[in-house]
């Protein structure tokens, strides 16, 4: 007849006994950067490290730089004969989020704006 079992080579015994060991750590597994290695944290440095990341101040440009791309925005507009379909944007500061992880980076970094 047939018999069934859960024989398990060591390799498979070794992973089953890791994956275990992770689950009841209490630590939470990350990826550490974009070539595969992980990390393991904890719960609250890891939360942490997620406030930090989102809330993180970010640099700003300075007056100069920001006239001169109104100045350069202007003159765009002015040639394309656009300007009377214009109208100036609100001052309010916005804030791009610049990163990336994987094969991409840094040659194509994921960018994203920010409230």
């Amino acid at each position: 007849g047939i018999g069934f079992g859960t024989g398990r080579t060591g390799f498979q015994g070794g992973m089953t006994k890791d994956i275990g060991d992770v689950r009841s750590s209490g630590r939470v597994v990350l990826p550490a950067d974009g070539t595969g290695s992980l990390c393991g944290v904890s719960v609250g440095d890891c939360s942490g490290l997620l406030h930090d990341s989102v809330t993180a101040e970010c640099r700003g440009s300075s007056d100069e730089t920001e006239n001169g791309v109104g100045r350069g925005a202007a003159v765009l507009a002015r040639s394309l004969r656009l300007a009377d379909r214009m109208r100036m944007c609100a001052a309010d500061r916005c804030f791009i989020a610049v990163g990336g992880r994987g094969a991409g980076f840094p040659s194509g970094p994921g960018c994203r704006l920010v409230g």
